[in-house]
């Protein structure tokens, strides 16, 4: 079985149910639905609460996190 990824996550909860707990437009839960895409890290409270009332994994490998800058030495 693949690993879970952003879709499904969105499929299982509901793409209303996300919409309206994240706070976001329709527009902006299509874009996550691509194939690859990534959640914005400033959902992640939200689709990881959701996640955990449902019983369904929430990955946090599936957030754009902001990655520390690399230092030169």
């Amino acid at each position: 079985m693949d690993k879970t990824n952003a879709k499904q996550i969105i499929n299982a909860l509901g793409r209303e149910r996300v919409r309206a707990e994240v706070g976001v437009t329709k527009f902006a839960v299509r874009h996550v639905l691509k194939d690859g895409a990534l959640f914005p890290a400033a959902w992640f409270d939200a689709i990881d609460r959701m996640c955990r009332s449902d019983g369904i994994e929430c990955p946090r490998e599936l957030f754009n996190w902001k990655s520390p800058a690399q230092v030169s030495s």
